[in-house]
This record gives structure tokens, C-alpha cells and sequence, in this order.
């Protein structure tokens, strides 16, 4: 059976929290976590994420980060 891709499109908010996400999980696996197929995938698109966001590299990064937190919730209860 061939793979199929999947596409999808979010926020710029919804990327920059999940590469928050998906990079702490990353950084904070055990040692027998980094064997499993769900690291491998996180690291993957932790790269992705990489190469559409700026904000990652920004001094002011923790700052973006909760202001996109605070528009989602914002936005998620109207």
C-alpha cells in the first residue's frame, strides 16, 4: 500500500503553539521514547514548522508565544 500525503493548513497562532508543543515534547523524551515512530514524526514536523516560522528565532519569542495562546482561547470561546 503506497502512503498517502495528507495537507492541512493552520494558523500562523496554531503553528507557532504547536512547534511550541511539539518541540518540548521532543525536547523532554526519554531516552526510550526517541525509538518510537511519534518522535520521529514530532521531529519532522518540528522541521517543517521550522522552515514557515520566523518567531522561533526572535528574541521576543515567549512574548508571541503567549500572545497566539491568548488569541486562540480568544477566538476558540466566541
Amino acid at each position: 500500500m503506497q502512503e498517502q500525503a495528507v495537507t492541512f493548513s493552520i494558523s500562523g497562532d496554531e503553528a507557532l503553539i504547536m512547534f511550541e508543543a511539539l518541540s518540548s515534547y521532543y525536547e523532554n523524551a526519554s531516552d526510550s521514547c526517541q525509538q518510537t515512530p511519534e518522535y520521529r514524526v514530532a521531529s519532522r514536523l518540528i522541521a517543517i514548522l521550522e522552515k514557515q516560522l520566523v518567531t522561533p528565532f526572535d528574541p521576543a519569542y515567549r512574548d508571541h508565544l503567549n500572545t497566539a495562546r491568548q488569541r486562540v482561547l480568544l477566538r476558540d470561546i466566541q
